[in-house]
């Protein structure tokens, strides 16, 4: 009995001694931006892709952007945002524009408007990256 007391202590300090060290990177305080701080949420946690465990957001409330009275050509328009856990849009980025005139900013701005059912993990809230398709056609 005394023997294997003696090799759990051995076990116990030789796991302390390698135990893994605390890394700059981790000491780092955490950077907040002005969006994080107007739209009430900060959070640590980097947006997740949308995957099959990674529930995509929903809009709940959307924003419409002004339109030109005419379009040269109509394209895709694809717009990559961060949506928080409260369904808040943190950033938007246009991936792709393919209209011209170009309406990517316009709609850039009108989706930093939208209001979100935030993507989920396993149930609970993330914050997600989500890509949108807007389909433009010309008549």
């Amino acid at each position: 009995m005394r023997y294997l007391a003696v090799i759990v202590a051995a076990l116990v300090l030789s796991c302390a001694r390698h135990a893994p060290q605390q890394t700059r990177a981790a000491k780092r305080p955490v950077a907040i931006t002005a969006t994080d701080l107007t739209a009430g949420v900060v959070s640590n946690q980097p947006p997740l892709p949308v995957s099959t465990e990674v529930i995509a957001p929903v809009a709940i409330s959307r924003v419409e952007p002004p339109l030109p009275k005419r379009l040269v050509a109509a394209g895709p328009l694809i717009l990559k945002a961060v949506i928080d856990e409260r369904g808040n849009v943190r950033d938007v980025r246009i991936v792709r524009d393919g209209t011209s005139p170009k309406l990517g900013p316009a709609y850039a701005d009108a989706v930093r408007k939208w209001k979100f059912r935030p993507g989920t993990l396993r149930g609970k809230p993330v914050v997600v990256e989500y890509e949108m398709s807007v389909l433009i056609h010309v008549r």
